[in-house]
């Protein structure tokens, strides 16, 4: 029975329990257990080296289109409304100039 568990990668508690030895063993060569307790699942057991990439996952800083950090303590309503307002005194400046270019040819 256990070994049809492992297979599907979910084991009842009181056979992981039983068989934790078996369990990493199955962890380390085929990647992450579920682990039931009253046939919901209860806990996932991972290898350790997945478990440190998961948490340098986590201590990576979210970058919003991969060109802005967000830091604790920022108003990010404000701060993109200060890039929108940037942007588009930017955008009349340079219509500006191509309308002046133009009148003068």
């Amino acid at each position: 029975m256990l070994k049809d568990m492992l297979k599907e990668k979910k084991i009842d508690f009181t056979e992981a329990r039983q068989n934790l030895s078996n369990i990493l063993d199955r962890v380390q060569k085929s990647g992450p257990i579920t682990i039931l307790r009253h046939g919901k699942p209860a806990a996932v057991v991972i290898s350790h080296d997945e478990y440190q990439l998961t948490i340098q996952r986590k201590k990576k800083p979210f970058k919003l289109a991969g060109s802005m950090k967000i830091k604790k303590g920022v108003d990010i309503d404000k701060a993109l409304q200060e890039i929108s307002e940037k942007n588009i005194r930017e955008s009349r400046l340079g219509l500006e100039r191509s309308i002046k270019e133009f009148a003068e040819d």
